[in-house]
């Protein structure tokens, strides 16, 4: 809800008459549960009923003068005292002081892991990942690759990268072996490369090119990409539950893959209104997460896979993709407890794909974004920062918005 002031309320539920004031729209607020009011030229939050204020100023002798839910809110305030501190109420670190003998004890180191294209952006994680190649007694030395122009193969990809010692995964072309990852796959002197797909993805001529690097090759490919992702679990030693997600959609899967990839869940493609036999009884047994709305997974599927599992099936949806990613967060919320976040952007799918073996190094979550933080999953950012002492957010890509990326990091602080 925008109106003329900027601000506006959340969630939507709107009068016909607008209101003009912040103070208008804070009044308004108070009349509703679970509400917030955000600037939006800044997206800052300025006031709220549910949320707490997780900063606060403090002079000397430990006292407050006044807590407030943005950072930049409580610095913008204490430079107008003398001698104070702006601390973490949740961490007692000290952000920003004037006070003489004082000292910052955190801030927030932001690095960039962007290439010329994606295929580069994918290499640059693989390097944040094995800055110096894979160590010698490294058990494991396998690169995932798969096609960085299609996301359907690869979705599903993140739990098994896990499970061979944390692969990096790479991209290429279909007809012809990426320069990139050619050149990383020999930098980190791998030993083998394990191609998903079938040959319309990467072609035989792919092969041959890696395996003239003197690498083993080996392929993962059904005649579809539902066979293809049945192939990649089948290969999974140890699976706790499952992420079904719509295959012909990829935001919702990628928004899952870190959790899947450090919990020791699969996830599961299938069409919206049917999931084949052998997916299901892939997943029978298993705890069970219906990812998206009925628009993507249908009341029908739904019902299937309630008659297979019971009361373990939950659905973890929301109106929009960023949405379904705070219920996934909030439910997830224990499994990922890290001193870093990755950032991508959630309107195409490369940047995201390959953030998975990153985010199981570091166990961080993958926060997607547009032009603007959305306002569900910005309520989990103010619970994570509060919870973990966040000292890194890795940006994937080049695509991210300084707004958006600001309003991130002023909720890790």
């Amino acid at each position: 809800f925008t109106y003329s002031g900027a601000p506006v309320i959340s969630p939507l539920s709107l009068p016909h008459h607008v209101p003009t004031k912040l103070s208008d729209a804070i009044n308004f607020a108070k009349e509703r549960k679970s509400t917030k009011v955000i600037d939006k030229k800044s997206g800052t939050v300025e006031w709220s009923n549910y949320l707490t204020r997780p900063y606060q100023i403090q002079s000397k002798d430990g006292s407050s003068q006044g807590n407030y839910y943005e950072k930049s809110q409580a610095i913008a305030a204490a430079k107008l005292k003398k001698d104070v501190n702006v601390i973490n109420r949740s961490s007692a670190d000290v952000l920003w002081t004037n006070s003489s003998g004082e000292t910052v004890t955190k801030s927030l180191k932001s690095k960039v892991l962007s290439g010329s294209d994606r295929f580069e952006t994918a290499v640059k994680i693989s390097r944040e990942l094995y800055p110096d190649g894979f160590q010698s007694n490294k058990e494991e030395k396998t690169v995932v690759l798969t096609n960085g122009l299609g996301y359907a193969d690869a979705l599903s990809v993140g739990p098994l990268a896990a499970q061979l010692g944390n692969a990096p995964v790479l991209l290429t072309r279909a007809g012809s072996l990426d320069p990139y990852s050619k050149e990383e796959i020999k930098r980190l002197d791998a030993r083998k490369v394990l191609v998903i797909g079938g040959e319309n993805a990467i072609s035989p001529t792919i092969e041959q090119q890696v395996k003239q690097l003197g690498v083993t090759v080996e392929r993962i490919g059904g005649v579809d990409r539902y066979e293809t992702n049945l192939m990649i679990n089948e290969r999974l030693d140890q699976v706790e539950g499952v992420f079904v997600a719509n295959g012909l959609s990829y935001a919702d899967a990628l928004a899952s893959s870190p959790i899947a990839s450090t919990s020791d869940w699969a996830i599961i493609l299938t069409d919206k209104k049917k999931a084949s036999s052998e997916t299901l009884s892939y997943v029978k047994g298993k705890k069970t997460a219906i990812l998206g709305g009925e628009a993507v997974i249908s009341s029908n599927l739904e019902d299937q896979l309630r008659s297979l599992n019971g009361s373990s099936v939950k659905r973890l949806a929301g109106e929009t993709r960023y949405e379904t990613l705070a219920a996934i967060l909030n439910e997830f919320g224990d499994e990922m407890a890290s001193d870093s976040v990755l950032l991508s952007i959630g309107q195409d799918f490369p940047d995201a794909l390959v953030s998975s073996s990153l985010a199981v190094k570091n166990g961080s979550p993958l926060i997607l974004v547009h032009d603007e933080l959305n306002s569900s999953v910005q309520d989990v950012l103010f619970e994570y920062g509060m919870e973990n002492r966040v000292t890194t957010l890795f940006t994937v890509g080049g695509k991210v918005q300084e707004k958006p990326k600001s309003q991130v990091a002023n909720r890790l602080y």
